[in-house]
Parts: C-alpha cells; sequence; structure tokens
C-alpha cells in the first residue's frame, strides 16, 4: 500500500442536547464574546434564538448575523466580518448548512486579516494572522464542513466557488437540532453527504482510515436517509445521518471529492442549481464511471449499498447496477429530475469547461477524461426521469 495521510481536525461534541453545553465549551476555549453566523430561513425555526437564550443565561450575550446567502457569497463573508470586527467577537459561530458553516470559518479569518480582502484569501494568497476560534453548529446533515479544512466561498468576479483553509476550533453535533427539518432539505443535504463519502473512497489518495469512515457512511446514509425523509421526528435516523455526515466529512478532509464536486459546483456556479440536487444528479453518473476504472473499488461501495453483489460483478454490468440503485432512492426521497427543474441537455452542456478546468477534477483516482465529464453532465439529464 502506498503512504498515506489522515487528519482528525476538530473536537465534536455529539449527542442529543449537545448544544444545551455550548457555554461551557465556549469557555474550554477561552473566549466570551460570541458573533453567530446563520440565515433567514434557519432564524424562522427559532434555533437561533435558542441558542442565544443557552448563551444568555450563562451570562453570554451574542450578536446575530441572519445575513447568509446560499454558496457563503464573498460579499456577505465581508460584511458579517466587518459587523463581528465592530462588535469585538473572539469567536465566530456558524449555526446552520454548510453555506452558514463555510462562511463562519471565511468570517474567522477575515476578522483577523482586514487588511487582506477575500478575493485575495480564496484565490490562495495566504492569510497573516490566526483566525479567531471558529464552533461551527450543523443543523443539517450533509456538509461535514465542521471536520474539514475547506470553507468554500463563492468569488462574485469570476462566478467560481473557491476556498479558504482554517479548521473549525470545535463543533457540536446535536441530532436534536435536524428533528423536523423538511424531507426536501434532508434529501438534498443527505446525497451531498453520500457523494462525499463515494468520492473519498475513489479519491487519488485514499488511506485505511478514511476508506472505513466512507463506506461506514453509505451504509448509514442507505439505510437511514429514506426514513428521516419520511419520518422527520425519527431520532434514531437523524443521529445516523449526523454521524453519517461527519464521517464522511472526515473521510474527504483527508482524501479528497473530485469529477463528482467539480461538475455540482459548475452547476452551481453556472446554472444556480442547489448543491444537494447538483450532487445527486451527478452520483450515479460518477458511480458508473468508477465501475469503468476502479471496479473493485466501486463493488465495495455497492456491497456497501446493499446490494448482493458477487465478486465477478464487474465493469459496464457493474456500473448500471449501480446507477440504477442511487436512482431508485433517488426516487424514494423525491429528489427532482433535470425535467422537473427544467434544465435541458444544452444547459447542462453549458458546464462543461467549468468542470473539466475545476481543480477537484484532478483528484479523481480513476483518470476520466474530459469528454467523460462532459458525458456524465449530459447523462445527469437523460439517466434519471
Amino acid at each position: 500500500m502506498a503512504n498515506s495521510k489522515y487528519t482528525l481536525l476538530c473536537p465534536v461534541n455529539y449527542g442529543c442536547g449537545a448544544i444545551n453545553h455550548l457555554p461551557e465549551l465556549l469557555q474550554e476555549i477561552n473566549v466570551s464574546v460570541p458573533f453567530i453566523v446563520t440565515d433567514q430561513e434557519l432564524v424562522k425555526t427559532g434555533i437561533p434564538d435558542r441558542v442565544s437564550s443557552i448563551l444568555k443565561k450563562a451570562g453570554c450575550s451574542a450578536l446575530l448575523f441572519d445575513g447568509m446567502k446560499m454558496d457563503a457569497p464573498d460579499y456577505c463573508c465581508t460584511q458579517a466580518a466587518e459587523q463581528a470586527k465592530a462588535f469585538g467577537a473572539d469567536v465566530i459561530i456558524g449555526l446552520g448548512g454548510g453555506s452558514c458553516l463555510d462562511g463562519a470559518k471565511a468570517i474567522s479569518v477575515l476578522c483577523t486579516n482586514q487588511e487582506q480582502n477575500i478575493t485575495e484569501l480564496i484565490t490562495g494568497t495566504p492569510f497573516r494572522n490566526k483566525p479567531l476560534p471558529a464552533v461551527m453548529i450543523p443543523t443539517t446533515s450533509g456538509t461535514g464542513s465542521e471536520s474539514t479544512i475547506f470553507a468554500v466561498v463563492s468569488n462574485s468576479e469570476n462566478g467560481r466557488k473557491q476556498s479558504l483553509f482554517t479548521a473549525a476550533a470545535r463543533a457540536v453535533l446535536d441530532p436534536e437540532l435536524t428533528v423536523g427539518l423538511p424531507a426536501e432539505i434532508t434529501a438534498y443535504t443527505g446525497m451531498d453527504a453520500l457523494a462525499h463519502a463515494i468520492e473519498a473512497y475513489t479519491s487519488v489518495r485514499p488511506n485505511p482510515f478514511t476508506d472505513l469512515l466512507s463506506l461506514d457512511a453509505i451504509r448509514r446514509i442507505m439505510t437511514w436517509l429514506p426514513v428521516a425523509c419520511k419520518e422527520p421526528e425519527n431520532m434514531t435516523a437523524r443521529e445516523n445521518m449526523m454521524l453519517a455526515s461527519n464521517f464522511a466529512g472526515i473521510a474527504f478532509n483527508s482524501s479528497a471529492t473530485h469529477i463528482g464536486h467539480a461538475m455540482a459546483h459548475a452547476m452551481g456556479a453556472v446554472l444556480h442549481i442547489p448543491h444537494g440536487i447538483a450532487c445527486a444528479w451527478d452520483v450515479p453518473e460518477v458511480l458508473y464511471l468508477m465501475a469503468k476504472y476502479l471496479p473493485k473499488r466501486a463493488l465495495s461501495i455497492g456491497q456497501a449499498m446493499g446490494l448482493a453483489l458477487p465478486e465477478e460483478r464487474l465493469g459496464k454490468e457493474l456500473g448500471e447496477e449501480l446507477r440504477e440503485r442511487i436512482h431508485q432512492l433517488m426516487r424514494e426521497i423525491n429528489i427532482p429530475s433535470c425535467g422537473d427543474l427544467k434544465v435541458t441537455e444544452e444547459m447542462l452542456k453549458s458546464c462543461r469547461e467549468y468542470a473539466v478546468t475545476e481543480k477537484l477534477r484532478g483528484l479523481c483516482g480513476a483518470p476520466v477524461t474530459d469528454e467523460e465529464i462532459a458525458q456524465a453532465l449530459i447523462h445527469c439529464a437523460r439517466n434519471y426521469q
């Protein structure tokens, strides 16, 4: 086996009711002036008010920023950092889905590096000063951002998703915060987590630790995502989905995502397709290609998905079986098709240049060609009706 590397970045407080221990967690890292990054949709659920109340009872008043938008636009991060700096924040709390978590990590960097603009930082310029501590509190089970070094931000100048590289100081994974999450958001974020696990397992740099986490995440998602969508109050489903998301995040942080996320980023930037939907469309096509190039790994994925696959089931036949199993899952959890969203093959073709030039595509463990990526984009529309 080739030399490999795996990393554990962020201590995680996990379990039902873990959010109630947030004040003690802040004491552990010696901070007391929190700035909470969330969005207006989450405010409607009452969760940000609950978090603020927990902090207030502990004598810790927080400032709430509810202006984060989908895909963490750079201008939202800059605006929030200015407010956090004026407030005197010494910790940034990301509360919500992936955009809020990634945005919070970017804001933690901007707060201590205000002489550098965010465009510089997301295009590779190293930041000069240590970021403020960032605490991640996910309210969806998909992004895994609490356990990755990536803070994905949308660059408004070039329309691309790009990353700052910074890790959170702590994370709170409380499955109770995901109870009652609408079925469509549960489905979309769950498919993002599935994409993370599958791509981590088939990347250019897998290792025994990430393999273990990836396959475990796949098993949990295939079993519990349909239950979480149909029974939003089912705590066992919510617990398993939150663990799956976290495990997949740890896996792809040390391994990588690759062509699926390159295509999803392209669809998000060019066509403004929500990330989870784009990932759902990509997963079957990624698996089809992995069955061609990495048949033994594709076979292991299929077995983790619950398929009774003999060891000799390889190649095209395996790819078609894996693709159909994911399509079955997508239908079960009501993932919309390209037709449902009026996304045509011509529109998907317009994503080709972005997808093949996205840096992530080079992290695939298989020599997938530009043409195969272009065809996979089109097949998102053809194969899932």
